[in-house]
């Protein structure tokens, strides 16, 4: 989900980029973001910052704040330091104050200059919001397929659907099991646990999604799927995988 931040230190120009910007979400519900701070306070942002960093995040701001000591710049650049993903828009009128966001090397996604009108400022801000929804989308859109390649030809699999993956008895293969396929392909089940946080390792040659777990027995050392296929679990792997299921 991308968030989106709004810091203006005018209260009028605030709600109306609230307004663009709810309208825009509205009107565009396929895409993962949301409006989740509207301030004319920049050490507010600070504050939201501090505990979200890991979130991918839109910051539309002013250059300048009236009544504050922080500028939008130094703002921008601490919001770099602590987030290099964070997409940052400027909307301002203070163009003499450009050069230094190419000294502090922010490369915003925009600078929207207010003197251009408040039409002008929304065609602007919408085609801006545009590229960073659409770009945050697809990456969330990609984080649920599995990809998998054939020789030459890459195939996806969601990653919803998919029970467990398997080491094959045929060298360096892994299979995919989901509730009414199986595919074949070359890997190992070391690299897939590392990139795919939803499965757990719980024996040699099994690696399954913990979405798909209904019951764990400690007794017989099995795994019972919600599809009520058995899965063997290592010894080792039991407390591991008992603390997993609880945090999940």
């Amino acid at each position: 989900m991308l968030n989106i931040i709004i810091c203006e230190d005018n209260l009028e120009l605030l709600r109306t980029y609230k307004v663009f910007v709810k309208s825009y979400l509205n009107t565009h519900t396929e895409r993962q973001a949301q409006l989740v701070l509207a301030t004319a306070n920049p050490n507010k942002v600070a504050q939201f910052l501090t505990g979200n960093a890991t979130e991918p995040t839109l910051y539309i701001l002013d250059i300048e704040f009236a009544n504050s000591l922080t500028t939008g710049i130094t703002l921008a650049t601490k919001i770099k330091h602590i987030d290099t993903k964070a997409k940052i828009i400027f909307i301002t009128t203070h163009e003499e104050l450009l050069p230094l966001i190419v000294k502090n090397k922010i490369v915003p996604l925009a600078i929207i200059e207010k003197e251009t009108g408040l039409q002008q400022v929304k065609n602007e801000l919408l085609v801006n919001l545009d590229k960073a929804t659409t770009l945050t989308t697809k990456k969330i859109i990609e984080s649920d397929y599995f990809v998998y390649k054939i020789g030459s030809k890459a195939y996806k699999i969601a990653k919803d659907e998919i029970f467990y993956f398997k080491a094959s008895t045929n060298s360096h293969k892994i299979l995919i099991f989901t509730a009414k396929t199986v595919h074949e392909f070359h890997g190992n089940l070391t690299a897939i646990e590392s990139a795919n946080t939803d499965f757990y390792r719980v024996h040699n040659s099994y690696l399954v999604n913990l979405k798909k777990i209904k019951k764990l027995d400690t007794t017989n050392l099995e795994l019972i799927l919600i599809n009520n296929q058995l899965i063997p679990v290592a010894t080792r792997k039991i407390t591991g995988l008992i603390k997993t299921i609880k945090a999940d």
